[in-house]
């Protein structure tokens, strides 16, 4: 997941995207598991976390926002932020 991503930040237009949509289907998939890893672990101290699906919980790497009327987002500069943590852990 993290190498797609890495690898999308280097990458980022449309040819490349659909190019690698396989790597994108299998980064959404592992993305989806560590998110249900981490319901089912804040789930321990917080039930009300449990009926999440993760699929409902997140929202598409590519988006058309062309005729949406919020843009503020689209128009900030991008950040280099970096998460550095343990998997297995979670």
């Amino acid at each position: 997941m993290m190498d797609y991503l890495s690898d999308l930040l280097n990458n980022n237009d449309r040819e490349w995207y659909h190019a690698h949509k396989r790597e994108n289907k299998l980064a959404t998939e592992q993305f989806e598991q560590l998110v249900q890893k981490l319901i089912l672990g804040i789930g321990t101290f917080d039930e009300s976390v449990l009926n999440n699906d993760p699929k409902s919980l997140t929202f598409k790497l590519v988006r058309d926002n062309r005729f949406s009327p919020y843009k503020a987002h689209a128009e900030q500069e991008p950040c280099d932020l970096q998460l550095e943590f343990d998997l297995k852990n979670i």
